[in-house]
């Protein structure tokens, strides 16, 4: 099974007149990789293609591509609600990645056991951080980790004006011009789900974010991720 990037250097989707285009790039051993997908209005200009970085050259080598009759991505996203969720384009993603992981003769694979440590703590002003220090908490990747973090505060800042582009953001919700209201309407376990949806980069930043105002206020807060050890034998 093919392993996906816990870490990206660039990760957007963006929504233009007629088409929508989803840009990843990320490290793939010591090569640095480039995936753009394209759902256009017009079928026949759609593309799904990776591109591998030459530093001899300085720019990209397209290095393999998916005809867009086979592509999984549905064409005409730009006219549907739900046109730039990531998922649309995930199955020609794992196509692509595959192909690069063929010609970089594949990837390490996968640890075992817990790859990051989340600590983080959220204390009102007079109390000690020790009393409301979470963690260590244990998990497989950055994005598991901050996922957690974030399902801690997401419940609370439905209605925090300072923070809600932030959480439309990280929802995929940031298009709907209502979408203070909508996010106020919905129930935890709906804003939950949406969040296990988000991408790794805005998760960060709606952490952060939130860390910032909390200080900002007055609060003790702070989180952590980073690394387990190797273990020393």
């Amino acid at each position: 099974m093919t392993q996906r990037p816990t870490q990206f250097l660039q990760s957007d989707i963006a929504r233009g007149r007629q088409s929508v285009n989803a840009i990843f790039i990320f490290d793939r051993g010591t090569a640095k990789v480039r995936i753009k997908i394209c759902s256009d209005s017009y079928d026949f200009q759609s593309f799904a293609r990776v591109e591998l970085f030459s530093a001899t050259d300085h720019k990209w080598n397209v290095v393999g591509h998916i005809p867009y009759p086979e592509m999984k991505t549905p064409h005409s996203l730009a006219y549907t609600q739900t046109g730039t969720d990531k998922n649309n384009f995930m199955a020609d993603f794992d196509r692509l990645l595959g192909i690069v992981d063929g010609l970089l003769g594949g990837v390490s694979p996968v640890k075992t056991g817990p790859a990051v440590v989340l600590f983080f703590a959220d204390i009102p002003e007079g109390h000690s951080v020790e009393s409301g220090l979470i963690g260590p908490k244990f998990f497989k990747d950055q994005r598991s980790a901050l996922l957690r973090f974030a399902q801690y505060f997401v419940p609370r800042i439905r209605d925090n004006a300072e923070l809600s582009e932030s959480l439309a953001i990280c929802l995929g919700m940031v298009e709907d011009a209502d979408y203070e209201l909508r996010i106020a309407q919905m129930t935890e376990s709906e804003l939950l789900n949406l969040l296990a949806d988000s991408q790794e980069d805005h998760l960060m930043f709606l952490c952060d974010d939130y860390v910032s105002y909390q200080v900002m206020t007055g609060a003790k807060a702070f989180y952590r991720v980073a690394q387990v050890p190797a273990s020393l034998d």
